[in-house]
C-alpha cells in the first residue's frame, strides 16, 4: 500500500508543478461520493463532447502513463433520438473516439470511428483501422501521435489486398488490434464471408499479410502477447450458442473459449480448469499469463489466472464477474457484476468492484446502478461497466450509466481503494471478503461433467426427474411448480 500511496503523491506533486491537471483537479470532472461506502470517484461532465461519453473497452489502456491524455468514445444518446431509428448503431449515432488533454484541460472529438484502438501509454501514440468509406478494401492502419497532433493521421500501411482475395462479404479486419513490441506489425483476426476466420500479422514495412492460418470456428478478441510476438490469445466467441461450440463440449467436455495461436498455424485450447466456463480474457502486463472471468455456480465464480510456464490456474478474485482488470503487479483486481435477469440483454444494471488480493477484502467502487435498456429494446453500444486500471494503475476507469440512457466516463483513484481495503475494521459494513470454495467444501457435491446417459444414476431431487423427463420430450416451452415439505419430500407439482 505504501508504494501505491507514495506513487500517487509523487505524481500529484509533479502534476501540480507541470501544470497538468488530474481528474481530481480538472474542471472537466465532477466529484461524486458513494453513500454506502464513502468511495469518491470523478465523472466526466455530461455533454462536453457529445450526449453520451463511454469508457473504452477493458482490454485498452485508455490513459497514458504520464497522465496527460484520456481516451473515450462519444456520440448521441441512442435512446433519445427516435427519428434516427428504433435501434441505431454507433455509426448512425455519430460515435467517434474522443480525448481529454489534462495539460490544456480540454475535451475534444477525434475523427476516429468508434472501435478498440491500440494505445502505447509510454509514447502517447495510438493505432487504429480506418475504413475506405464503408469497406475495408483500400482502408489503412493509421497512427496518431497525441503529443504532436492528435488530429493528424499517419498511415502505417494500407490493408493488404490479399486479405480480400475471393471475398464476397466483409465483416471486419479485427476486433482488438494489437502491435508487436517494435510497433512495426499488427496482429489481426479477420472475418470474411460466413466461414473465413483467419489470423496473422500485417507488416507495416512490406505492406504484406503474414498468415498464421485459419480456424474452423469464429474467433475474435485477438490479442498479441505484450512480451512475445510469436504468441497470441484468441477467443472462440459465442461457443455456448453456436452448433460447433456445443458439439465440441458434448464430445470433449471442455468449454472451448480460450485458445493460444502461433505463427505455424497451431491452435492450443486452454481449458478453464476450476470452473468449466470462461469469458473476457486479457494478457497480464508481463506476458507470463492471462486472466479471465469464469462464471459458474455460487461459490465457484471468479477471476482466474492461467500461468503459461506451469499451466496452473489460480483464482485472483472469488467474485461473480463479467469483465476483469488486473494491475501490473497483480495485487489488485477490478470487475463488473450484473444485476441478475432471467435472460441476458445489453444494457443491464451493474456494479463495479475492487479487490485487494493481499488482504482478501473488497469494496464496491460503484454500487448497483440503473439499467438503460430492456430485453425488448436492447442497446447496440455495449454499455457495460468495462472497468480498467489506467494511467499506470493510478486510476480505475469505467462506464457510468444514467437513467435516461446516456453514458459517462468515471475515474476513481486507486490509492484510496487500496487504503480502504488494507485494514480489517469489523464496523466497516462496506467491505466484504470471500474465498473460492473447493469441490471438497461444496455441499452440493463434486463439480464435474457427467454423461447424459448417467444423469439418472445421480442422487437427484424428485422434482429434477420430472424436469429432466420433460426436457427430453422436446417440449418447446413449459412451466413447472414443485412443492417440497420442510424435510425435502416432494408433496406436489403443477405443470403448464
Amino acid at each position: 500500500m505504501r508504494r501505491t500511496m507514495m506513487l500517487a503523491m509523487v505524481l500529484a506533486v509533479a502534476s501540480a508543478v507541470s501544470g497538468t491537471r488530474t481528474p481530481e483537479t480538472s474542471a472537466l470532472f465532477e466529484r461524486h461520493v458513494v453513500p454506502e461506502s464513502g468511495v469518491a470517484f470523478y465523472r466526466l461532465r455530461t455533454g462536453l463532447v457529445d450526449e453520451s461519453q463511454q469508457s473504452l473497452y477493458f482490454t485498452t489502456d485508455a490513459m497514458t502513463e504520464d497522465g496527460r491524455f484520456l481516451l473515450f468514445c462519444a456520440g448521441k444518446n441512442e435512446f433519445a433520438h427516435p427519428e434516427i431509428g428504433k435501434s441505431p448503431d454507433a455509426r448512425q449515432l455519430g460515435y467517434t473516439l474522443a480525448l481529454v488533454d489534462f495539460e490544456t484541460d480540454e475535451a475534444v472529438r477525434l475523427d476516429i470511428p468508434r472501435g478498440i484502438p491500440f494505445v502505447d501509454t509510454k509514447t502517447d501514440q495510438l493505432w487504429y483501422v480506418r475504413k475506405n468509406g464503408n469497406s475495408y478494401r483500400g482502408g489503412a492502419i493509421c497512427r496518431r501521435d497525441l503529443k504532436v497532433d492528435p488530429h493528424k493521421d499517419v498511415v502505417e500501411c494500407r490493408i493488404p489486398d490479399e486479405i480480400f482475395a475471393g471475398v464476397r462479404r466483409e465483416h471486419w479486419i479485427t476486433t482488438h488490434i494489437t502491435l508487436t513490441k517494435n510497433r512495426r506489425k499488427a496482429f489481426v483476426a479477420f472475418y470474411m464471408d460466413d466461414d473465413h476466420w483467419e489470423q496473422g500479422m500485417v507488416n507495416f514495412d512490406t505492406g504484406r499479410f503474414e498468415s498464421w492460418g485459419r480456424t474452423p470456428f469464429y474467433a475474435n478478441h485477438d490479442q498479441l502477447n505484450p512480451q512475445d510476438d510469436s504468441l497470441a490469445l484468441i477467443a472462440r466467441e459465442e461457443c455456448w450458442e453456436r452448433p460447433d461450440g456445443r458439439a465440441f463440449m458434448n464430445r470433449y467436455g471442455w468449454y472451448p473459449r480460450l485458445y493460444l495461436a502461433r505463427p505455424d498455424g497451431s491452435r492450443e485450447l486452454v481449458p478453464s480448469k476450476i470452473v468449466n466456463n470462461a469469458t473476457h480474457e486479457r494478457w497480464t502486463a508481463d506476458g507470463k499469463g492471462f486472466y479471465f472471468c469464469a462464471p459458474g455456480p455460487n461459490g465457484h465464480s471468479g477471476v482466474m489466472y492461467h500461468d503459461l510456464a506451469t499451466g496452473d490456474q489460480t483464482c485472483l478474485c472469488p467474485m461473480r464477474c463479467m469483465h476483469p482488470s488486473l494491475t501490473a503487479d497483480r495485487r489488485y483486481v477490478a470487475w463488473d457484476d450484473y444485476q441478475h435477469t432471467k435472460k441476458y440483454f445489453r444494457g443491464r444494471a451493474f456494479k463495479i468492484g475492487f479487490w485487494n488480493r493481499e488482504t482478501r477484502r473488497g469494496i464496491w467502487a460503484q454500487p448497483m446502478g440503473v439499467a438503460v435498456a430492456t430485453l425488448e429494446r436492447q442497446s447496440n453500444l455495449h454499455p457495460d461497466g468495462h472497468p480498467t486500471f489506467v494511467g499506470g494503475d493510478r486510476y480505475l476507469a469505467w462506464t457510468y450509466l444514467n437513467a435516461d440512457g446516456h453514458m459517462d466516463v468515471a475515474l476513481a483513484p486507486t490509492a484510496p481503494l487500496v487504503a480502504r481495503t488494507q485494514k480489517a475494521d469489523p464496523g466497516d459494513r462496506a467491505l466484504f471478503t470471500g474465498e473460492l470454495k473447493s469441490s471438497a467444501d461444496c455441499r452440493e457435491g463434486t463439480l464435474e461433467w457427467v454423461p447424459k446417459s448417467k444423469i439418472y444414476d445421480l442422487d437427484l431431487w424428485e422434482g429434477d426427474l420430472i424436469f429432466l423427463r420433460k426436457i427430453e420430450s422436446e417440449c418447446d416451452f413449459f412451466t413447472l411448480k414443485l412443492i417440497y415439505d420442510k424435510d425435502g419430500n416432494l408433496i406436489g407439482s403443477e405443470m403448464d
